[in-house]
């Protein structure tokens, strides 16, 4: 193995490093923007065409799917993220190739026995979520997306590890949440069956994955000539992988059990309403995935140096910037959720109160900044298995007590409880383990301004401004404006924060 030392200095420090970091989560933002957008007309169109009922019959499905293919990817696509990084870091470019050989092979096959599985066990998964032939059939054409999601997004997470931002926001952020809202939209304009709209939504992976291959292809032609594995390359990869496989698993079903929890407790109608509530509340965390995909492979550069304090710096930098793109979204949504619901079509209005309890839940968590990414990226992955575990075990227990008598605002309790318990052991965890603080006030104070422009702005709405989607839309473009203020102006906390990250 070729010995080579990277100074602290030369990963940690430099100004131009960390401007183009700053860079990458603008397009990273742009990206994942794109993407929750186009994520969020995509559950209008169900909602408006398929009303409650055919859109829990929807979601269950891709639920089941997403818990699938998350659970077959083996933890590799993070892995990927973390190792090659790594390789480079460390004089050990070479062994790239090597490692994208020995991760990738498992995957494909654990991927097309888990879709054939799928296929196979249709019917009876069908009626345990409560569903019939119809649900069968979608669950069939799950099996198919199965297999291609799950190589899409490997191949994805490869070329985030080869340092390309671009596949992720053009195939994953734009490209496939287009194909799969072009898709459904068709079948709604032609009264199709749910299972049709299924079809669309699972198919849409199949291009997705072939043009991720590709790209594949073409950064590994680049990578430097690769010998053999050197000893212990796989022992490293999967050492790191199958635990994080493990998290990744309870990480997706914190996201989607409670969806087919809700499914089976309390019927497919109430599953869409709180779906749908729930899947706002998803795309409206895009702040804080841009961040995590932005500096996720810097994260692990500065733990592979141990240049704890870089590391530290840069987790606090992101928190202000965490807050300020995500609390408008959940200020704005909380205090209009009625309004918002309603825009998915009639009778989902009644999952207002689930979604403040979701809104709130994210306010918390984002004043801790990306500190999942962090903690991932120190190799902590059993670390971060234990915390979700712990996390996906409190909302399953607060889900079978609460739902029962207070329906879908049960589940978003539930949710909300987990989402704190694991945010708050990685915090504690990172200062423990690694000597890296979180320090909340930067996020606080970020916190606190954005709250008084969006109080003063949803308060004059709430008592003389237009009632319904008026209201929604001009609460949303003012706070929007108060929080690009304070972004740009020069003086602001916010502004400060962002620019100390580039000095």
């Amino acid at each position: 193995m070729t010995s080579h030392v990277t100074t602290p200095h030369a990963l940690g420090d430099d100004r131009a490093g960390t401007r183009s970091l700053l860079r990458r989560g603008g397009v990273s933002f742009l990206g994942g923007a794109t993407a929750g957008a186009l994520g969020l007309v995509l559950a209008v169109v169900v909602g408006r065409g398929y009303g409650p009922t055919g859109s829990g019959v929807f979601f269950s499905v891709v639920a089941v799917v997403m818990v699938l293919s998350n659970t077959v990817e083996l933890g590799a696509d993070t892995a990927f993220v973390w190792i090659l990084p790594r390789l480079r870091a460390d004089g050990r470019a070479d062994q790239q190739r090597p490692a994208v050989r020995v991760g990738a092979g498992p995957v494909v096959v654990a991927a097309g026995a888990t879709a054939v599985a799928l296929w196979l066990a249709a019917a009876p998964l069908a009626a345990l979520l409560g569903g019939g032939a119809e649900t069968a059939t979608g669950l069939r054409w799950g099996a198919v997306a199965v297999f291609t999601g799950t190589a899409a997004t490997v191949a994805v997470a490869i070329t985030r590890g080869l340092g390309a931002l671009a596949p992720l926001v053009a195939l994953q952020n734009v490209v496939l949440p287009s194909l799969r809202l072009a898709g459904v939209g068709l079948c709604v304009m032609a009264a199709a069956a749910v299972t049709a709209a299924l079809a669309a939504w699972s198919l849409a992976w199949a291009g997705t994955a072939v043009a991720a291959a590709a790209a594949t292809l073409v950064l590994l032609r680049r990578t430097p000539g690769a010998g053999p594995a050197e000893a212990g390359l796989r022992r490293e990869f999967w050492g790191f992988a199958i635990p994080r496989a493990g998290a990744a698993v309870v990480e997706i079903a914190l996201v989607w059990f409670d969806v087919i929890l809700v499914t089976i407790l309390l019927g497919p109608t109430e599953a869409g309403i709180y779906a749908v509530a729930s899947r706002f509340v998803t795309a409206g965390a895009l702040g804080e995935n841009a961040l995590r995909v932005a500096l996720a492979p810097r994260f692990s550069a500065l733990f592979a140096v141990a240049d704890r304090g870089a590391a530290e710096t840069l987790l606090r930098a992101a928190a202000p910037l965490m807050v300020a793109l995500t609390w408008p979204v959940f200020l704005v949504a909380a205090v209009q959720a009625p309004a918002l619901l309603e825009v998915f079509g009639p009778g989902f209005s009644s999952g207002s109160a689930a979604l403040r309890v979701l809104c709130a839940a994210m306010l918390g968590v984002s004043l801790f900044g990306p500190v999942q990414a962090v903690l991932l990226m120190s190799g902590n992955t059993r670390r971060q298995l234990g915390n979700k575990t712990a996390a996906l075990a409190a909302m399953v227990v607060l889900d079978l007590a609460l739902v029962p008598s207070l329906g879908i605002v049960g589940a978003a309790l539930g949710w909300a409880v987990a989402l704190a318990l694991d945010t708050g052991l990685a915090a504690g965890q990172l200062h423990r383990d690694q000597h890296v603080r979180i320090g909340l006030r930067s996020g606080l104070e970020a916190a606190a301004l954005v709250s008084v422009g969006a109080g003063v702005v949803l308060g004059l709405i709430a008592l003389v401004g237009p009632p319904g989607g008026a209201a929604l839309l001009l609460s949303a473009v003012l706070v929007g404006l108060w929080t690009v203020a304070l972004l740009l102006v020069p003086r602001s906390p916010i502004a400060l924060t962002r620019q100390e990250a580039t000095s």
